[in-house]
């Protein structure tokens, strides 16, 4: 474990980048631009949901982010799963 408590092992190590290098979180980002879109004709309450998905995810990059910072690992591009 770090000196922060983040613990540094063998999973999460490998799945954080992975999540990163198939882009899932960054698709979740992506996906609600197309709701939200001005000329989308789509309800206000589903807009308000792609919205609150949009905030989530990009907190979920953030925290991500920090993690793999703290264990000096780059945000990677890698297409092996869990490698």
């Amino acid at each position: 474990m770090s000196a922060d408590g983040v613990a540094a092992d063998a999973v999460p190590m490998s799945y954080i980048p992975d999540s990163f290098a198939d882009a899932h979180h960054d698709k979740a980002v992506e996906v609600p631009a197309y709701i939200t879109a001005p000329n989308s004709d789509v309800p206000g309450m589903t807009r308000q949901f792609a919205n609150e998905i949009v905030i989530f995810q990009r907190w979920e990059i953030g925290i991500m982010e920090t993690v793999l910072d703290t264990w000096g690992i780059e945000r990677g591009n890698t297409t092996t799963a869990m490698g």
